[in-house]
């Protein structure tokens, strides 16, 4: 089987419906992923999104990247966020929404990332109840992980993909 990420979702039906929730990246792009149709893949921006959708449908596994546990996490060393947190009503309770998820999840955070740290992404993993991985992304900022030619990222993607349960397991 092919390597590349678009050719082995475009020959593995079974492959295309696992892809339910990734975070932080387009999954409509078609130099990415040509092959790809809408309905084998539900697109959610942000780690805290895709651990909600988790509750609404539970996919076969779960990939979040460059997130963490909860919004307090992100703002307990930031003074200026801390002050404009008086006016916000979001929680992004990233790792509450995650108790009970009891599906492989894959962590993946750039080492340099300047947005989310990486320690609130280790720090979400440590967290996590159910079967987990973490790849440490060397050398990436908060965005920068995901060009098609980054051989690290998406072996770790198809890697996970690939050890998924299949369908109808004990899961």
């Amino acid at each position: 089987m092919s390597t590349d990420p678009s050719q082995i979702i475009g020959q593995s039906p079974e492959v295309e419906v696992r892809i339910t929730a990734v975070v932080e990246r387009d999954f409509k792009r078609r130099d990415v992923f040509p092959k790809l149709r809408s309905e084998h893949a539900l697109r959610i921006i942000g780690g805290a999104i895709a651990a909600a959708a988790t509750r609404v449908k539970k996919p076969d596994g779960l990939i979040l990247e460059s997130t963490f546990p909860d919004k307090a996490a992100i703002i307990r060393r930031q003074p200026i966020l801390r002050a404009l947190n008086l006016f916000a009503t979001y929680r992004f309770p990233t790792l509450e929404w995650l108790r009970g998820f009891d599906r492989p999840v894959l962590v993946m955070h750039g080492e340099r990332d300047s947005i989310i740290p990486f320690r609130l992404g280790e720090e979400l993993f440590a967290k996590l109840d159910s079967p987990k991985t973490f790849i440490a992304l060397r050398g990436a900022d908060h965005n920068d992980s995901f060009d098609a030619s980054n051989r690290e990222y998406w072996d770790s993607v198809m890697t996970f993909i690939r050890g998924l349960p299949p369908r109808n397991s004990a899961f």
